[in-house]
């Protein structure tokens, strides 16, 4: 019940020592730690309830994923398989893809097609121009990064003429006449309807998002199958990757260019400031990341970041993803205990999330977070937290990161999701620091000499 209305509200968030535990519905039942089967790490099993959304018709665009029960938003799925965003509602457009048979025939495929032209045009009229379409056949895949259950993810080389397609600020570097590498979310043709449509609720999700550190939606690929789109790629790949990189060349040869970049932690914090910045754009449109970490966030050659979604896809990165019976693949080591053990997801687990992210950042990616830990004692962590039994553990401060930066990361770790700070405060923060004037290195004084002696007459 609202205390200032008297009215139930499913949406007013309650501190678990206070609330009514009342058994939740079975896609929100908090898992319990059990025994795990001896499998791979990547593949273990939790033998627990199935905490995924069951309920009829609901959309697989890729795995199942543990259910947002909120009447704000809703859960779009990308095309590599992981959640990107949880988003808010809209209402959803008239068209023709309600029909009571869902039967394709050949003969009905056209039609199908036409259908979803029509969807592609009316949901992007809620939100701007529909994405300029360019032609499959002037992309060359160099390499695939990853997949899912119902697409893939490739880096591709762009003809040049792609070019013309982006304006300010997002700007490709090179020269005008060079192909561009790009990377293409590629649904699968053989993708059911509920995948294709949630494909067009990623694209009008991605057109939304204008940010100069988000990544950027550029073209599409829908005239036919398989469906495409095309969005940003940095030459420098994803930051987890690129740090690791950067932290091997400086072990090895202390003369490298990298040490005399990461001399003071000023590059370090300037990524920190530009993560902060989307997720502040991300949150003030009510977006719900659901899975911030270095291995989502792309690197160019000045250093600028783009968050991106598409790291649970590559295998690189499978082991930072905990499989839970019913197939729900969750970070849980960058997650908040809520998220992990009541399935709620907002901008303050994001908040913990980025946390983490920070710890990676100044700890140059050498370790996964909690490495000492399990993936079943990272669960009993997050009970511990639950229960404030004063046995949790938290992430220590890597030998880099500044004593006042590591007490504002500590605040992201807050128990109560309402006590973290807000992506607002956390980049004005880092703003000022970023601002912070260095000291001044004072140079040694002038070395005195005693006074040339007069030479005897």
């Amino acid at each position: 019940i609202d205390p200032t209305t008297n009215q139930p509200n499913d949406n007013l968030y309650l501190q678990p020592r206070d609330a009514v535990m009342s058994p939740p519905p079975p896609y929100q039942q908090v898992p319990e730690v059990t025994h795990l089967y001896n499998q791979p790490e990547v593949t273990r099993l939790l033998n627990q309830p199935d905490v995924t959304m069951n309920t009829p018709n609901s959309s697989h665009y890729a795995e199942s994923s543990i259910f947002l029960p909120s009447l704000e938003a809703q859960t779009i799925q990308g095309v590599s398989g992981n959640n990107i965003y949880a988003v808010p509602w809209s209402t959803p457009p008239t068209g023709k893809r309600n029909r009571k048979n869902k039967h394709t025939t050949a003969s009905a495929a056209s039609t199908l097609q036409a259908d979803f032209q029509d969807e592609m045009m009316s949901l992007m009229s809620l939100h701007g121009d529909k994405p300029p379409e360019f032609p499959r056949e002037k992309l060359e895949v160099v390499e695939q990064l990853g997949e899912g259950q119902f697409g893939e993810v490739q880096l591709c080389k762009a003809h040049n003429s792609l070019r013309k397609l982006v304006s300010a600020p997002f700007q490709f570097s090179g020269e005008l006449d060079e192909p561009v590498l790009v990377a293409v979310k590629v649904l699968r043709a053989d993708a059911t309807s509920n995948a294709k449509e949630d494909f067009l609720k990623e694209v009008r999700v991605m057109s939304q998002m204008q940010d100069p550190n988000i990544v950027h939606l550029i073209a599409v690929c829908t005239n036919d199958e398989p469906y495409a789109m095309i969005t940003e790629y940095m030459e420098n790949g994803d930051l987890n990757q690129y740090l690791r990189s950067c932290a091997d060349k400086m072990n090895s040869d202390p003369s490298s260019k990298e040490n005399s970049l990461f001399s003071s932690n000023e590059v370090l914090i300037n990524m920190c400031v530009q993560i902060a910045s989307g997720m502040r754009y991300l949150s003030s449109h009510k977006f719900v990341h659901r899975d911030l970490a270095t291995r989502n966030c792309l690197v160019d050659s000045n250093h600028s970041i783009r968050i991106a979604d598409f790291g649970m896809s590559r295998n690189m990165y499978q082991s930072d993803y905990y499989r839970i019976q019913g197939r729900a693949v969750l970070p849980i080591r960058w997650m908040s205990w809520e998220c992990v053990l009541m399935g709620k997801f907002s901008s303050a687990s994001d908040a913990w999330a980025f946390g983490v992210t920070l710890w990676e950042i100044f700890s140059f990616c050498k370790l996964q977070p909690h490495n000492s830990l399990t993936d079943q004692q990272v669960i009993e962590n997050m009970h511990h937290v639950f229960k404030r039994t004063g046995e949790e553990v938290h992430l220590q401060r890597p030998k880099r990161c500044p004593a006042t930066l590591f007490n504002l990361i500590r605040q992201c770790w807050k128990r109560q999701p309402e006590d973290r700070p807000t992506f607002e405060q956390l980049h004005g923060y880092l703003l000022e620091k970023k601002a912070t004037p260095k000291p001044t290195v004072r140079p040694p004084p002038p070395t005195t000499r005693p006074p040339i002696p007069t030479p005897r007459a």
